[in-house]
């Protein structure tokens, strides 16, 4: 869920709903305050280009609205935002055609905003088979869409297509004809075989590893962009191919990574190497190749996801090391 300090989090939120708007942007005047503004429609394409700020939108205004001012994100997004939000995830559609994510904001970003639940309608058998009335608003707040698409296809196996069956001799008791893998726990929650508050703590006690995280914002990534493979990906100066180094600068803002510097180098033919250098100076190097996908690259994001979380925290023991020093020299 949102912490109360989570500026960052407000302000990525109300950029997302903003730029659905042709006509209105967001900027931060001098004096701190957010200024929602709209814009002329003939001047929609300088809006686009980037060429309207905070020192010349005056020019551009659209005088039937008025300029609205907020002291934070926060209260844009507590004010306006969020059930502009609402109002869109009753309007528009979350999945495409080919069951792709489609909406403007993520679903972790839905989470965390406590709208977890408009996916439901996605999840029918989760709906009918594995959790009550009562707690599906809950249930949706606690899980990615991978793992709901996990659930959903268990579900499937077990009720619908009979692949798996039950085998009381069996030390899981559960098993598939065909030998696939599948979930359990979400077949014994929908047998009363567990509760629903022991299937969320089990959850609950084995949080996602930096593997886990990593893995579902480069899913997401690949997704969104339609990737499988790297071969249309190079190094920094490549002409006529994506790079390396925007793609994983993009996966490290998902996940909150601050960095100050990415770049990509040849090694070979296909094979690369990414340096990210952190806000301390530190750095770590990544190895891709253009016919990895998305586990190599997870597996990248783990160790840079792990390494930045490390220095963080020693960067943490350091200032409270200085505070303590500051403190003794002091007395």
């Amino acid at each position: 869920m949102i912490k109360e300090n989570d500026e960052e989090f407000f302000k990525s939120i109300c950029k997302k709903y903003i730029d659905t708007m042709s006509k209105e942007m967001l900027l931060e005047a001098d004096n701190k305050k957010i200024l929602h503004i709209f814009i002329e429609d003939e001047y929609i394409e300088l809006k686009e280009n980037g060429q309207i700020n905070n020192v010349n939108y005056k020019k551009y205004l659209d005088g039937n609205f008025e300029i609205y001012e907020y002291n934070s994100y926060k209260e844009l997004y507590d004010s306006v935002v969020k059930d502009e939000v609402a109002y869109d995830l009753n309007d528009l559609e979350l999945f495409d055609s080919n069951d792709e994510w489609a909406f403007y904001l993520s679903f972790e970003e839905l989470r965390r905003m406590g709208y977890g639940f408009m996916v439901k309608d996605h999840y029918p058998l989760i709906e009918k088979y594995a959790v009550v009335d009562e707690k599906i608003f809950d249930f949706f707040n606690y899980f990615s869409l991978e793992q709901l698409d996990d659930f959903e296809q268990s579900l499937n196996e077990y009720f619908n297509e009979n692949s798996i069956v039950y085998n009381e001799n069996s030390y899981e008791e559960l098993e598939s004809k065909e030998g696939a893998n599948f979930n359990r726990n979400i077949i014994r929650l929908a047998c009363d075989l567990i509760t629903y508050e022991d299937f969320i703590e089990d959850y609950k006690e084995f949080p996602q590893t930096y593997y886990d995280l990593s893995l579902s914002k480069v899913i997401e990534y690949f997704r969104e962009n339609g990737v499988k493979d790297l071969m249309e990906y190079g190094n920094d100066s490549d002409e006529g191919l994506y790079h390396l180094s925007s793609m994983y600068q993009e996966i490290m803002d998902k996940l909150g990574i601050k960095y100050s510097n990415v770049y990509t180098e040849d090694v070979s033919d296909g094979k690369y190497l990414t340096t990210i250098i952190f806000e301390n100076d530190s750095s770590i190097e990544v190895d891709t190749s253009a016919w990895n996908g998305i586990k190599v690259v997870a597996g990248n994001m783990e160790s840079i996801y792990e390494t930045y979380e490390n220095l963080k925290e020693k960067s943490k023991q350091n200032e409270v090391k200085n505070e303590n020093e500051f403190e003794y020299d002091f007395n």
